[in-house]
């Protein structure tokens, strides 16, 4: 099993290859299983299958980060009045 810092560093690929890794898993307990005694823990195997295809799914939409250099400029929040210089 995957512990809770692995999968917050887990990228898209992985995060595939383990929601495929528990659903193959989750079918072969289903289709061996001919006296119903592994359906618990086929159906966890399942539910983590779910989470790992939508945690892949949830950092291929993220947008790549922006390097510092091309981040734009703050902008001034146009509802605050300007600074005066006193001259």
């Amino acid at each position: 099993m995957t512990t809770q810092a692995e999968t917050a560093t887990i990228a898209n690929s992985e995060a595939l290859a383990k929601a495929i890794e528990h659903a193959q898993e989750a079918d072969r307990l289903i289709s061996n299983d001919l006296y119903r005694s592994h359906h618990d823990r086929a159906a966890a195997h399942a539910v983590i299958s779910q989470a790992f295809s939508a945690l892949a799914q949830a950092t291929a939409q993220q947008p790549p980060p922006v390097p510092a250099a091309f981040e734009p400029e703050p902008k001034r929040r146009l509802w605050l009045p300007t600074r005066r210089k006193n001259a």
